[in-house]
């Protein structure tokens, strides 16, 4: 009996009229014709967070964020054992709705296996539309690599976030875990 392969879904979070908090909806939007992954667009909140990984085992959050860093600098966190970053100023991102999804699910049994979060530093929060050109070369190398996670004749995707480091490059996207082995 073949194995069925168990599709990721990508959820990306923003706001387009925002400017780079738009970033992980970016991400979603192009990503939305790709066979093999199931995408959402949700605004943040707890709730859609919720409702969109509902059933699912495999999830990549993918959203704006700024901590900080430097604007285009991406991360990938295990969204459920790693703390994820702390917004600093007055820029809303989505952070908060994330983690208390994640605590959510948790108390409801409603996790999914694998939460891999994918944050994109932004430069620009304020009211207007399109990405900052850094965080859009940043939103496109994080939908190759995201791609990469569909391609069912690539059978090298064992560990997503290590993986994801390779396709960005070293200095882009910097892995702070590993993810388990999908079992299901």
């Amino acid at each position: 009996m073949p194995v069925m392969a168990v599709r990721w879904k990508v959820i990306g979070i923003g706001n387009p009229y925002r400017r780079d908090d738009g970033a992980g909806r970016q991400v979603a939007e192009t990503l939305g014709d790709v066979e093999g992954l199931d995408v959402a667009i949700v605004g943040g909140e707890s709730s859609e967070l919720l409702l969109a990984w509902s059933g699912c085992s495999r999830v990549v959050v993918v959203d704006a964020m700024a901590s900080g860093a430097q604007p285009g600098s991406v991360i990938c966190r295990d969204a459920l054992r790693e703390p994820l970053p702390q917004p600093v100023g007055n820029s809303s991102t989505h952070g908060l709705g994330l983690a208390a999804a994640v605590a959510l699910a948790e108390a409801l049994g409603e996790l999914p296996q694998q939460l891999c979060f994918i944050g994109i530093e932004g430069a620009d929060f304020s009211i207007g539309e399109g990405l900052t050109p850094a965080v859009a070369t940043a939103a496109e190398q994080v939908v190759e690599g995201l791609k990469r996670l569909a391609d069912p004749a690539d059978r090298s995707v064992t560990d997503p976030l290590a993986d994801l480091n390779r396709l960005v490059g070293d200095s882009r996207l910097v892995p702070d875990s590993q993810l388990v082995a999908d079992t299901r």
